[in-house]
């Protein structure tokens, strides 16, 4: 048999997760010798409780994964649901004792690097395939659906955050911040998440899949863009001038990536991994620095790069997939660890998320049909697009985790809002289906 890349993947994990048992297994079992100096400060426990959390995380994530995909749904279905089953939700409510050993509080703080590492590769990566995305905008009523499928549910989830405001919404957030990040919650597209399906269902070269993943390109825009706003008005809270900062400081530094940085870029030729970490690493920490989140910056790298055809490629080879098998999987135990299903557990709580669910779905399925219609394409294609902009999958983690670092939202909004973006990535394969997937592939 073949020695294929996918079996070379297989292995080096098996590679990788052999060591860490073995490492892990060797200090937990390791004693000082008499009168030894101890010169590392971190007890030996805690780095046997690391590799332990990672082994768990990544096979949960490898095992949900590949369920996920037999059942037709993608992987990151099972990886989002290994998330919560690892969290208080389910292992913490089989077994809390188990739980609080496996994944003590105090143990967060590694795990949250790593998670963090994960994103800002992750939203690197996403931003370099912005300009592919991005030819895909050919004619005015293609960009105008884009455009329009994101106003309903930004409309939505503001006014449904008035009536929620006070049960909700975090510390730090007044009405307007809360209002347009709940928004940008229900508007956000999971465009990687959209990508597999599109290619699962061949629906990639299609009329329907060329018009959703438009419509994702600029969601990714405009959310990060908003967030960077709603970043700004959090920072009023410390006076006119921090929000200036932070605004000012937001347009500037778009302003030097397109006018100084990406032309520069262009002029490139050559393959520097330097220049490419420098550029990332600068721009993360510049926009932390103003305000900004991280994230922010990692993702408009990605997007002045994607510009360099040959570099970009050159990127995407060299990431591979390493940080989807390590990183990203830390994410989703961090935000499965932040997830208590059981604290939604009166009527009202589990009515409320079931509302919450119902207009998420509304705004987002209905704004992408509405849209649609008004520029004459036909129903079925047109609810097609709506069904397929509703995933939210990952992207809506990443943008709830950044809502509970800003603490705009509450820990309950959070799971509630969590499986609204489970709920509404699940229903996209089934709903394809039933609106015939040949029909889909020809219509346009």
């Amino acid at each position: 048999m073949a020695f294929t890349k996918s079996r070379a993947t297989w292995g080096y994990l098996i590679i990788l997760l052999s060591l860490a048992l073995t490492m892990g297994f060797v200090a937990h079992f390791s004693a000082p010798r008499e009168n030894q100096t101890v010169r590392v400060p971190v007890a030996l426990a805690d780095w046997s409780l690391f590799f332990t959390q990672l082994t768990v995380i990544i096979i949960a994530a490898r095992v949900l994964g590949s369920l996920a995909a037999r059942s037709s749904q993608p992987r990151v279905i099972g990886e989002m649901i290994a998330g919560i089953l690892l969290g208080p939700s389910v292992f913490g409510w089989l077994s809390p004792d188990w739980s609080k050993a496996l994944f003590p509080t105090a143990s967060f703080g590694r795990l949250q690097v790593i998670s963090q590492i994960g994103l800002v590769l992750f939203m690197f990566s996403i931003g370099l395939q912005s300009a592919s995305r991005s030819q895909k905008i050919k004619t005015s009523y293609l960009a105008f659906v884009a455009h329009a499928s994101i106003v309903l549910p930004l409309i939505f989830g503001a006014l449904f955050s008035i009536f929620i405001f006070e049960t909700s919404a975090g510390p730090a957030a007044d009405l307007f911040s809360f209002a347009l990040f709940v928004g940008v919650a229900f508007g956000v597209t999971a465009f990687p998440v959209l990508a597999r399906i599109l290619e699962e269902f061949s629906l990639t070269s299609s009329y329907v899949g060329t018009l959703a993943i438009t419509c994702a390109a600029v969601d990714d825009v405009t959310a990060w863009l908003l967030l960077a706003l709603i970043t700004a008005i959090a920072n009023s809270h410390a006076g006119v001038g921090a929000f200036v900062t932070t605004f000012a400081g937001t347009l500037g530094y778009l302003a030097i990536m397109k006018w100084i940085i990406r032309p520069w870029i262009l002029k490139t030729k050559s393959k520097r991994v330097a220049m490419v970490l420098l550029l990332l690493l600068t721009s993360v920490t510049y926009c932390e620095t103003i305000g900004v989140h991280a994230l922010f910056g990692a993702f408009f790298s990605g997007v002045i790069l994607s510009s360099h055809s040959v570099l970009k490629d050159w990127i995407n080879e060299s990431l591979g997939e390493f940080h989807r098998y390590i990183f990203l999987p830390v994410f989703f135990a961090l935000s499965g660890l932040k997830t208590s299903i059981g604290s939604l557990a009166s009527w009202n709580d589990a009515a409320l998320t079931v509302v919450l669910i119902f207009i998420g779905i509304a705004g987002k399925l209905g704004g992408g049909y509405l849209a649609a219609r008004f520029v004459s394409i036909d129903r079925r294609t047109s609810l097609a697009l709506g069904v397929l902009i509703n995933t939210r999958g990952l992207m809506g983690l990443v943008i709830l985790n950044i809502g509970m670092d800003m603490q705009l939202i509450n820990e309950k909004l959070f799971t509630q809002m969590v499986l609204m973006a489970l709920v509404t990535t699940l229903m996209t394969g089934p709903l394809l289906r039933l609106l015939d997937l040949n029909r889909l592939r020809t219509n346009g």
